[in-house]
This record gives C-alpha cells, structure tokens and sequence, in this order.
C-alpha cells in the first residue's frame, strides 16, 4: 500500500555539518538546451512540485522541486542501487523544459521504498541548481516555469492580484557532509522575516514541505485555548518519520502578505530547525510550506532576493472542507485498488472500528473501482460536517458501516 501524501512532508533536506566561508567560489551556470519559460506540468496533490526527471536520457521519474533543499539528489535506490549506497556523480539532466548539462548529484538513500517496495520520489531539484535562475510554482495550474533572467516575469494567464514583493536572503552554503560525502555548496536558502500571530519570527520558505512546519518548541510558546489539532500524524523528514500533529495558525505573515487560520504540522524533533539556523546564522521558527504558498502564484527571484506572491482571485484548488471527512485518509495498493492508510482518532472511522489495511469499495453506494486516488478524495471530501455515509469495506469479509462527518480541523482566529 503506498503512503497517502496529504499529511506527509518532503522537509529539508538538512545538511550534517557546514563549515562557513569554505566553497565559497560561486559556480556558473551549467550549460543548458531547451527553451527557458516553458509551463513544465506538475504534480501537485500533496503540495509539493513533482515533475518528471530524466537522467542521462533514461526514463523519466518523480522529483521534487524543493527550495528547502540545497542539494540536487539522485535516490540511490531509484537508479539501481542499494539503500546504504552514496556517490557525488555527474548527470544531464532533463526537467523544467530544459536539458541541465553535467550537474553535479548526490546520490543517496533518501527516500526508502514504500509499503510496494517502490520509492515515492526518484530525486531533489534543489537550491543548488534553482539559484541560478527565477522559479515560478503556479498550484492553481500544476505547472511550474524557470526563467533565466532577473526580469523575467510569468505570463502564465490565471487571474491573479498584482504581485506582492517580499524582500528575501539567500543565505547558507559552505562545504558540506551529506551523508558521507562532502560537497560545496553556494547559498541558496530562501529566509525571511515574518509574523507567526502576535511574534516577529524568522522563516524559511520551503517548497518542498507540503504544510506550514514548526517545532514543538515554538508552538510551545503560542496560546493554545480552543487550538484544533490532528494528533499522530505521520511526517516524513530526511531523518526518517517522526509522530506529530497538525492544528492552524491564527495568521502567518511574510512582507505585507497575511494569511489567516493556516494548517500547520508541528514536528516534535527541533533539529532540523537548529541544523539550518547554525547553516544559515538565524533563529528559524517556521518553513513557509504548501498550505502558505497554495494560495499565490509564487515567484522565488533569487538573484533579485525577492519573493513575488500573486494572490489567486478564484482559488478553486483550495478546498475549503480539505478536513471535513469521516476520520479517515485514503491510500493507492500496490497492485491497484484503494485503501485505509490512517484512521484518526476520536472521529467516527475510529468509533466504528474502521481498520487500517481496510480496502474502500464504496462511498455512498458508488464505486470507487478504477477510481485515481486523487478522484476517490474529491468524492470522499465532498460531503459536508453532519451528514451520514455509507462505505464499504472489505478486510476478509466485506462490511457496511456509517459514518458522521465532521470538520477535524476547524477554522482558528485565535
């Protein structure tokens, strides 16, 4: 059974040690073939930009475009290698529209096969390559655009507010050990200062977190009377899954742009928080992840250091019921088929005994054979707190039972 992305979290990947000032000879650009500002199609359904990746010509495979990451990455296991396997290689690489010649990678064992024996993500597009240039994530139209000059602007046709600037710091770099091998990197995280409800904080915009992320030491410090929350949420980071939760945010600032009752996952282990803020000589609080950025069309101008958020004036992609639903999230099988991949406590999945494993076979009497997950949770969410559904579900035997919707993660003003 594969993993269900909507709670999960491709965090940064944060380096094991930086060593300030050293590999500070700023790289050039890499030779490239293709048309700059193409709409490169991607995948969106659990906030984070996936594209397709060639390597060296080979078949193209799922990466992240992740500006939280300063590393470009090859998963060792997608290209035929065993888990513990680490190399610092070169690769043409196909994306964005464009061929990326002779990029230098890491490949590591970054992402471990699933529940099918599979990885979920073959690679990183990161900083180091991203830095060089202008990236566009458009989360209205899937589709993301690279654009290799400071002015560059998107014309990408969606019916936006005028941009906001944000000023931003590119900042971080050094030589680096990840994993076992050491590499110099140029600074490419993107920090920013904000408003996380009543405090001035420090964040770190990160594309490659599909939800607003802070540690359990800074939720520590807000007021918690009447907060919702999510409890025993699974959170993928590159030091394996940690257990946290998911609540809201009163108001999450960056610049002049304010955005009220965010969906946030609050991570128990502060270290990625700390590992960053020595790389990149800040406190950090929070990463600015999907549920922040969904809402514009986001501009990172790296050269330019400023982030150009265009509010969508008819976000039809930001299901405002995304948590209403009868405690459960759904998961694809490996040979087909969908499953319960996580029941949520003290909903009413959880009073019925809806088991994990369980494979869906009917919401409201339809069928969801040969549905997609993504049109199996556009039906599944698509009811409203109060109403009763009736699902069927097979273990060994296939059972009937009803379940109350209800909204697990109510609006907060604070």
């Amino acid at each position: 059974m594969r993993r269900s992305a909507l709670v999960l979290a491709a965090l940064a990947f944060t380096l094991c040690a930086v060593t300030a000032g050293c590999g500070d000879d700023q790289p050039s650009p890499p030779a490239t073939v293709g048309t700059f500002g193409a709409r490169s199609p991607a995948y969106l359904g659990g906030l984070i930009p996936v594209i397709d990746v060639t390597a060296d010509a080979e078949a193209a495979q799922p990466f992240i475009v992740d500006t939280g990451s300063p590393v470009t990455l090859l998963n060792s296991v997608s290209y035929g290698h065993a888990q513990d396997f680490s190399a610092h290689e070169t690769h043409d690489l196909g994306a964005l529209g464009l061929t990326f010649e002779t990029i230098s990678t890491v490949v590591l064992g970054a992402f471990p096969p699933d529940a099918c024996g599979t990885p979920d993500t073959a690679g990183i597009i990161g900083g180091d390559l991203l830095h060089f240039y202008q990236l566009t994530v458009d989360y209205l139209g899937s589709a993301l655009f690279l654009w290799n000059g400071i002015s560059a602007s998107p014309d990408i046709g969606q019916d936006v507010a005028p941009a906001v600037a944000v000023p931003i710091r590119v900042k971080g770099g050094g030589r680096a050990l990840v994993g076992s091998i050491t590499v110099d990197l140029p600074p490419t995280r993107i920090i920013v200062d904000g408003q996380l409800e009543s405090y001035s904080r420090t964040f770190l915009v990160d594309t490659g977190a599909s939800l607003v992320t802070i540690s359990n030491d800074t939720f520590s410090t807000l007021d918690h009377t009447d907060r919702p929350r999510i409890a025993d949420i699974p959170i993928q980071t590159i030091y394996g899954v940690q257990n946290g939760f998911i609540t809201r945010l009163a108001k999450v600032s960056v610049g002049d742009v304010t955005l009220e009752s965010v969906p946030a996952v609050v991570v128990p282990d502060p270290t990625l928080f700390t590992q960053i803020g020595a790389e990149v000589g800040e406190t950090i609080s929070l990463f600015i992840g999907g549920t922040f950025l969904r809402n514009y069309q986001t501009t990172v101008r790296y050269s330019a250091e400023r982030l150009d958020l265009a509010r969508y004036n008819n976000p039809v992609h930001v299901n405002p019921a995304e948590f209403v639903g009868p405690g459960f999230d759904l998961a694809s099988g490996c040979n087909g088929g969908l499953f319960v991949a996580r029941v949520y406590p003290a909903s009413s999945a959880a009073a019925q005994n809806v088991n994990v494993g369980a494979q869906l076979l009917t919401i409201d009497t339809q069928s969801v054979a040969g549905m997609t997950i993504d049109e199996a949770n556009r039906l599944l969410h698509s009811y409203q707190p109060g109403d009763s559904v009736t699902f069927e579900l097979q273990n060994f035997t296939v059972r009937t039972v009803t379940l109350t919707y209800a909204d697990l993660l109510p609006p907060y003003t604070g």
